[in-house]
């Protein structure tokens, strides 16, 4: 289960493995993530590391960088800290 409390309200969140990423994509959907930044916190969801990340999507480790950079500066600080959490196996 994830638990987000995003200032105005609580949302609980039960899914099943497969269906736990796809809905937390679809959490994401109201702050305007592009479409890059969508792939990029789906890779990051499925427990990839920074660098396979990079690889998978052609990108620089910068580029990268600037994508997670940007998705932290549109989501709000709770749904920030639960999305660290789960995406912790990256390498910085």
């Amino acid at each position: 289960a994830v638990v987000v409390n995003d200032g105005s309200k609580i949302t609980t969140l039960l899914y099943e493995k497969g269906a736990r990423i796809e809905g937390l994509l679809k959490l994401l959907a109201p702050f305007g993530l592009s479409r890059a930044e969508t792939e990029v916190m789906k890779r990051a969801l499925e427990g990839h590391a920074n660098s396979e990340i990079a690889r998978m999507l052609f990108v620089s480790r910068a580029t990268l960088k600037t994508h997670f950079n940007n998705i932290y500066k549109k989501i709000p600080p709770s749904l920030k800290q639960e999305l660290l959490a789960l995406t912790a196996r990256g390498e910085g």
